[in-house]
């Protein structure tokens, strides 16, 4: 999966959490999308079982943006592919 069809497959995500339409670029800060910490556990759960990784709670503590979070999740399916 590139980045680019993972920014498309967060936009979709978030959309069916939030039960609205969204629209991200990679500088959108996740709290604007009107995500609280647990609206995150979702969607990374869904990366999660997408990708077959696993990440870690501390890995999510300082991401605030939209391209923070798909770097945790390129991280983590680089250190998989190794």
């Amino acid at each position: 999966m590139t980045r680019g069809e993972l920014l498309e497959r967060f936009q979709t995500e978030a959309s069916e959490i939030t039960e609205r339409e969204i629209s991200v670029t990679e500088d959108t800060a996740i709290a604007d999308l009107g995500m609280d910490s647990l609206s995150l556990l979702e969607l990374v759960g869904t990366f999660e079982r997408t990708l077959s990784i696993r990440i870690d709670s501390e890995d999510l503590a300082d991401v605030t943006t939209v391209a923070e979070l798909l770097d945790v999740v390129e991280a983590r399916r680089t250190r998989v592919a190794c």
